[in-house]
């Protein structure tokens, strides 16, 4: 594992020369969850036919491939909330695009970032999430679904005050 610059912090990158029939990248990464700390995780996973050396037989650095922070399929973010949490997510990690099915830690987001993100939320979207939803949710869609339940069981001053007048309306009867 190498630890790599990128938008948004250092990332941990791992460098992989296995032969072509070793586990798929999610096997490993579901292998490597169980078994490391969350920050121990790897960002991305970098197949290669064999490492790079130095005449000296030394990992040659200057010669690994960059490693790149993609997400999945492409599917566009459509309502406000997806778009305000995918425009957050552009910031905070340097991507380009995020999509619905983009995940936040294969994006090359880390525990850090994660409360950035809430701070963002808060602030953006005046919404107050728990850190652990960014943990639990499996993507940007997921997510947008929890900030939509959340914006919804907000109750506004205006809501509040009509509450009070029908409350006040029941007591007269």
């Amino acid at each position: 594992m190498l630890l790599k610059d990128a938008a948004g912090g250092p990332r941990l990158v791992a460098l992989l020369a296995a032969n072509p029939e070793a586990a798929d990248d999610t096997a490993l990464q579901n292998a490597l969850r169980r078994q490391l700390p969350a920050y121990m995780l790897p960002s991305a996973l970098i197949r290669l036919d064999s490492l790079p050396k130095t005449a000296n037989g030394k990992l040659d650095r200057k010669a690994l491939p960059a490693a790149s922070w993609q997400g999945q399929t492409f599917r566009a973010p459509q309502s406000a909330t997806e778009q305000n949490l995918a425009a957050i997510w552009q910031d905070l990690l340097g991507v380009e695009q995020v999509g619905l099915d983009d995940n936040f830690f294969q994006l090359g987001g880390h525990s850090l970032l994660a409360t950035r993100m809430v701070a963002r939320i808060r602030e953006i979207m005046n919404i107050n999430l728990g850190l652990a939803s960014v943990f639990e949710t499996k993507c940007l869609a997921e997510l947008a679904a929890l900030v939509g339940q959340a914006d919804d069981s907000e109750v506004d001053d205006e809501t509040l005050a009509e509450m009070g007048d029908w409350l006040d309306e029941l007591e007269m009867s």
